[in-house]
Order: structure tokens, then sequence, then C-alpha cells
């Protein structure tokens, strides 16, 4: 009997549309992605992070099986518990007959209904990102505490990207044996391969800005906003005047004026940007030390890939068939 795998997502991004086509690939794996957005996110896509309409360089929805639910909302969007509103989402999903069910986020209206309706009916995963690292005490967070703990009893299994990800699912009364690694990935091939060529365009790149070729070059790319704190990176250039370092920031957000106008100015002081400066001038004047780091972080990111997130959901889904 084939594992049937329904997904639930909001709207296709890059992250997440390789995975599901390496899912679908496994042997005796059938998948379909059941995006709840509705297909009006292909002509609007304004991301709110990046603050401004976005366009992928890969293709998003290829090598897999998938619908687009229609989406009553009067506000359709994922910013908002009922901005995801599919009338439809339950019985789409039965007329699927899976076996497994992945659910992508819980505080829309939809994808709560899914957990509620299949709990206790076919194993549930989950993934979300979630940390504890912004909680303020308060009587707000004792109840989102509660809350949190009533939803997660409606899931069987959560991939967890890393550490604080983890103690977050601990907190709300996961057990150690329902969390599977599955860091955040990207697809590392398609940047590292062919390797040549990359360090030719990387070569004419830094050429382009000005920089020297033995000068280290450090690269933020991401959405500029206040959860990522990238002003710390000019607290950092600060520490670092004069030394053989650039640093490079590509993206866009709302702390993108303050990054521009603030001239690398101390804008968002953290702990310890010592340390880290005296580490990156220690690397600009190592060159044994940076080229052993490089082998290092090649090898280290090999677990932060599709491949590495695939095996870990498939052997658990195995172990449940087993069982």
């Amino acid at each position: 009997m084939s594992t049937r795998i329904a997904i639930v997502t909001t709207h296709p991004i890059q992250y997440n549309a390789p995975l599901f086509k390496l899912l679908a690939q496994q042997e005796g794996v059938a998948v379909k992605v059941f995006y709840t957005w509705g297909k009006s996110v292909l002509e609007n896509k304004f991301d709110p992070g990046f603050g401004k309409k976005v366009t992928w360089d890969i293709p998003l929805l290829e090598g897999y099986e998938y619908e687009f639910l229609e989406n009553v909302a009067a506000s359709p969007g994922s910013n908002h518990h009922r901005g995801i509103d599919n009338p439809a989402i339950i019985s789409r999903i039965l007329d699927y007959q899976p076996t497994i069910l992945l659910i992508f986020g819980w505080n829309f209206k939809s994808h709560l209904k899914c957990l509620r309706y299949f709990k206790n009916k076919i194993p549930i995963f989950f993934r979300g990102d979630s940390t504890l690292l912004n909680e303020k005490p308060g009587l707000k967070t004792i109840i989102r505490r509660l809350l949190l703990r009533w939803v997660y009893r409606h899931i069987d299994y959560a991939l967890y990207a890393g550490q604080n990800n983890r103690l977050y699912f601990l907190k709300h009364g996961l057990r150690d044996n329902q969390l599977i690694f599955a860091p955040h990935a990207v697809d590392v091939n398609r940047f590292m391969q062919p390797a040549e060529e990359y360090n030719q365009k990387a070569a004419a790149w830094k050429t382009s800005l000005g920089i020297k070729q033995d000068e280290i070059t450090l690269l933020y790319a991401g959405k500029l906003e206040p959860v990522k704190n990238p002003l710390y990176l000019l607290q950092l250039a600060d520490e670092l005047k004069g030394w053989p370092v650039k640093l490079i920031i590509v993206g866009n957000g709302p702390t993108a004026p303050d990054l521009i106008n603030k001239n690398n100015g101390i804008i968002f002081p953290l702990p310890d940007t010592r340390t880290c400066a005296a580490f990156i001038k220690e690397l600009a004047t190592d060159s044994n030390k940076l080229a052993e780091m490089k082998k290092a972080a090649v090898a280290l990111i090999q677990d932060f890939s599709f491949n590495h997130i695939i095996r870990a959901f498939i052997n658990k889904v195995n172990e449940i068939k087993r069982d």
C-alpha cells in the first residue's frame, strides 16, 4: 500500500517547492499539495516582509500534484487568521484519501479546521518555526501558552527547524519522541555546482562593487525587518573599520531606510559584537583558518538539505507504517 501524503500550506514558495518535488519522487509515496490562499496568490505576489512584489527564479509548481482551493476570505492573506478560509478543504482532502497529513502553520482558519477534523483519524505532521525568543512575560503570554498547548494536542509529530524551535514545541506540550529534526534548507547543489562558474561570478561581482579579491566579504541576503535584526550588522561594521572586510546587504523591508540613512552608526546595540569582530579579524589575517572554515561549512551544510528533510520525514512515516 502506497503512502498518500496530503500537504496543506498557504502558497507556493521557493523553500518548499523543491521539497515537495523530491518527496513525490520517493518510491511508494504519492503527494498532493493543497494551496489554501487560492489562485489569486499567483496574480499578486506581494510580500509584506519585503514590501514589494516578488518573482522567483525557479519553477514552483513542477514535479508534484497540487490544487488551489477556493478561498472565500474577505481579505485573503497569510497575515491574519481569517485570511485563509476554504469551505471545501475537508472534502477535497478526503477525496484524495491520504494516509498522512502535513500542515504548515496553524494560525489560519482552514488550517486549524484541518487539525481538529483529522485528529486521531490519520497521523498529522506539523511544520512551524516559532520560537520563545521574543516572548514577553505577562498575562497575554500565559493565555497564549494555554492556547498553543491546546492547538498542539491535535498533532502527532512536529518537524523542528533548530534548537530554539524544538524548545518552543517542548514548552507547549510535545514530547521529544514527537519531534523530528528537519532544518530549513536550500538546494545545496544548485548553489555549489558548477563551483568554478560560481567562483568566477563571485569574483566579477566583487570587482564591480570595488571589493578586492583578497578581502573577506560578508553577505546578508533576506528581509530587512526588525525580527531579523540586520541593523546589528552596521554595529559589527563599525567594529571592523580599517580591516580588509566588506559587508554586502541584499534585500528589502521596513528597516531598509535605516540601513541606508544611518551611515554605519550603532543603531541596534547587541552584546558581544567585539568578540564577533575579533573573530572576523582573525580570519582576515589567517588564510589557512579561513580555508579550513570553508571546508567545515561545506560539510555542515550537507545536513541542511532537502534530502535530509526527506530522509527524516520518510523514516518516521515508515516507522508509523511498521507499528
